[in-house]
């Protein structure tokens, strides 16, 4: 189905659809690595939904640039 899209001889066929770091990274250093992103959006999430917080600006824009950059380094380390 999305074999049409691919470019051929690119290499990237036999691992479609699956979910692996890079050869770069254990599997441990993998899981280490989505922990602490995870974190990092989690904690932004609920610290802007913190009523005793006072805010500063758009909430919603500081989610969103912590989600942006937890995926550009994901990106970026797990490919």
């Amino acid at each position: 189905m999305g074999m049409g899209v691919t470019v051929p001889g690119i290499g990237f066929r036999e691992n479609m659809g699956c979910t692996l770091v890079s050869d770069s990274l254990s599997s441990w250093q993998g899981m280490g690595l989505e922990l602490v992103l995870t974190f990092v959006i989690a904690f932004t999430m609920c610290s802007t939904a913190d009523p005793n917080r006072k805010s500063l600006g758009s909430d919603s824009l500081a989610v969103g640039l912590a989600y942006l950059v937890c995926t550009l380094i994901a990106v970026s380390s797990l490919l």
